[in-house]
């Protein structure tokens, strides 16, 4: 359950984050699935490249790539304090 609401939940910031870059809500939705969940393609502006997007929503994108293929709680314990100490 902890991970699915992670998950949902970064997905949605990235979504957010990327409709403040300009995008509207398809586009930032599909090019934020498709980076999480290393999907490929989006679908709409975005289908064939990501040329629409820009510079600061390339790297939302990109970090939306890390956390995806980091998965969610790898990423998330790296920025915990707890994780550093000795």
């Amino acid at each position: 359950m902890a991970f699915m609401t992670f998950a949902a939940d970064s997905s949605l910031l990235f979504i957010m984050l990327l409709m403040a870059t300009g995008l509207d809500f398809w586009n930032a939705f599909t090019a934020g699935a498709a980076c999480v969940n290393v999907l490929g393609p989006g679908f709409s502006e975005i289908s064939a490249n990501f040329q629409p997007v820009s510079d600061t929503g390339i790297w939302i994108l990109s970090v939306a790539m890390i956390v995806g293929r980091l998965e969610y709680f790898t990423v998330f314990a790296l920025f915990t304090h707890s994780f550093w100490k000795k």
